[in-house]
């Protein structure tokens, strides 16, 4: 390994997570450092040469990842608990100069959050004025969590294959098509009379591209009356993880008070000042 980066892999992972444990930190704590971690691990390229499944984190790489998950539409406070976790990971390894200091609040260039009864009172009234095209847009941006320039892959073959690979080359990702989106679009694709190829059409038959989705959410939110900064493809991308994260906080929690209930029932049955006898 080479002396100026900290190796991520299984091992030094589950070294970390034993640590934080022996810490007495919570399952659903750990659990959301192994999601940050795996989140930086999938992020992080295979270095030319290197053998083995671990990746490096170097000098700039948390700088160069947040603004990633910046762009991808990542609240800011969502980024800032990635950053936290990778920081304490690197602190375990004593390589405190490679961490980074959180984003304050109102930085410039942070996206405004769309709430989620916003997104619904969107298509609620898109659907109403018979706006169908934005109507499939938005959600499909906010239900896949694709990126604008990445709306292109949205073609009849996949929406059959279910899921699409998007991304560049290092950065790949496959993106599953939840299966009621999924049929909806293939609908709307029957309807418009587009049996392959790119979904989204102007009038004349070219792709859509940013300038159309523009001025189609811009009109949708004079009607709506929602504000225009909060409807953008990064903060319809940002809408979907920030949804993922918070059914991913619930399970954790449940999952530990499930754990904590059978705890309490076994030492009902059995715990020690049940089962001795009196003296």
């Amino acid at each position: 390994m080479r002396q100026d980066t900290v190796l991520l892999d299984e091992k030094s992972a589950e070294e970390f997570f034993l640590f934080l444990k022996e810490k007495s930190r919570t399952e659903g704590t750990i659990e959301n450092y192994r999601h940050s971690l795996e989140e930086l691990y999938d992020y992080l390229p295979q270095e030319d040469g290197e053998s083995g499944s671990g990746k490096q984190i170097g000098d700039g790489t948390l700088t160069q990842w947040r603004e990633e998950l910046l762009h991808r539409g990542y609240a800011v406070r969502t980024v800032n608990a990635r950053m936290s976790a990778v920081n304490k990971f690197l602190e375990y390894h004593n390589r405190k100069d490679l961490q980074i200091s959180p984003i304050a609040v109102g930085e410039s260039g942070i996206q405004p959050e769309l709430s989620r009864a916003e997104y619904l009172r969107l298509l609620n009234v898109a659907k109403l004025t018979g706006q169908e095209r934005t109507y499939f847009l938005l959600k499909t941006i906010a239900g896949v969590g694709i990126r604008m320039d990445e709306l292109q892959e949205i073609t009849v073959e996949h929406l059959k294959e279910g899921r699409i690979t998007v991304g560049k080359t290092k950065k790949k990702r496959t993106v599953r098509i939840p299966p009621l989106l999924r049929e909806e679009l293939l609908e709307y694709a029957e309807r418009k009379g587009v049996a392959s190829g790119a979904l989204f059409l102007t009038k004349n038959g070219m792709p859509v591209n940013r300038k159309h989705v523009h001025y189609s959410f811009k009109q949708l939110c004079r009607d709506a009356r929602v504000d225009e900064e909060k409807v953008t493809p990064g903060c319809l991308r940002n809408l979907y993880y920030r949804t993922y994260e918070t059914i991913q906080r619930s399970i954790a929690v449940l999952t530990e008070q499930a754990y904590e209930r059978m705890l309490e029932e076994e030492q009902a049955k059995i715990g020690w000042e049940n089962t001795r006898s009196d003296r």
